[in-house]
């Protein structure tokens, strides 16, 4: 009898440890697993981050180049002239059909990729694009095909012969032309001011590289582990 009342404490105790390491198992595994989302969601939160960034940098891009290079250097002219031809620059140049194919298509993961505050700054980027093309398109709508047609005859005139635009027909359609799209030039170069692409920029990547330290944290406690 001595001996089946050991066994049966033995069997116990085994028993006990058994299930013990089983729950020590079970925790590992629930850990293990806790990582492995963790992880998956950051891989989720860094892709979106760097495809909204890449668009961002290409709108701001394209936009820099139309504006710096073209619009904004200063033509040759009286100041007349020289007002006629920034918005015939402006609105001459093509502008780009804004990148925005990730921002359209992440939503779900955009909340969890951005805080709040960033989120905004960066749909107030994308509208203040969007006011920027109306607005060009407004001033385009109001020029005048013969004006334009007028306009281009007297710029081929031989300089030496051709008179100050101040002192031609033109000078009245061209300077209506240039004061009623004033506010709208206006607006534009405030737009343009405006979007400060930097600010969210630099903010995503600072968030990017703070969640790429974690996600080399999570990996380095999964593999000690």
């Amino acid at each position: 009898m001595e001996w089946l009342t050991a066994l049966g404490i033995m069997f116990g105790i085994a028993t006990g440890i058994g299930g013990l390491w089983l729950g020590i198992d079970n925790r590992r595994t629930h850990e293990r697993e806790r990582l492995d989302r963790e992880k998956d969601l950051g891989n989720i939160k860094s892709s979106a981050r760097t495809l909204i960034r890449l668009e961002l940098e290409q709108n701001q891009t394209a936009l820099s180049d139309i504006w710096q290079h073209t619009v904004m250097v200063l033509p040759s002219g009286t100041p007349l002239e020289q007002q006629f031809k920034q918005r015939l620059a402006l609105i001459e140049t093509p502008l780009p059909s804004w990148q925005r194919a990730a921002w359209n298509n992440l939503t779900p993961e955009l909340a969890l990729a951005f805080e709040p505050d960033l989120l905004r700054e960066i749909r107030t980027l994308y509208a203040r694009l969007d006011s920027l093309t109306e607005r060009v398109g407004i001033i385009k709508g109001r020029m005048n095909a013969d004006l334009k047609h007028d306009y281009d005859e007297y710029r081929a005139g031989i300089p030496p012969q051709k008179e100050a635009l101040e002192d031609t027909l033109l000078a009245a359609p061209i300077q209506s032309f240039v004061t009623d799209t004033q506010p709208l030039w206006s607006e534009c170069g405030e737009l343009y001011r405006q979007l400060d692409f930097g600010k969210v920029l630099v903010a995503g990547q600072a968030k990017a590289d703070v969640l790429c330290a974690s996600l080399l944290d999570v990996g380095c406690l999964g593999r000690h582990r």
